[in-house]
């Protein structure tokens, strides 16, 4: 319920393969509670085969935990964008 309170920019990243909270319900609250406070400066990302840190656990080499392809630079272009305002 608390997000129905927030007001200043948002940036949501979930992995949709987070095992610990239901991704796309979960995003979907969020949004919806964001909108119902009249927040309008928020984004919400998902990453497919992303796990609750925004990483690849079994990667496709079988290699150590990687993040998200397109995360940490969406993610700074966020910040860009939120310091410019």
């Amino acid at each position: 319920m608390w997000w129905r309170e927030i007001t200043v920019p948002v940036a949501a990243f979930s992995g949709e393969d987070d095992l610990n909270i239901p991704t796309e319900y979960s995003l979907a609250v969020i949004e919806a509670a964001l909108k119902d406070a009249g927040n309008t400066h928020f984004e919400i990302h998902s990453y497919p085969n992303a796990g609750h840190g925004l990483t690849f656990e079994n990667g496709p080499e079988g290699d150590w935990p990687r993040m998200a392809p397109g995360h940490v630079p969406m993610m700074a272009a966020w910040f860009r964008k939120m310091a410019k305002q």
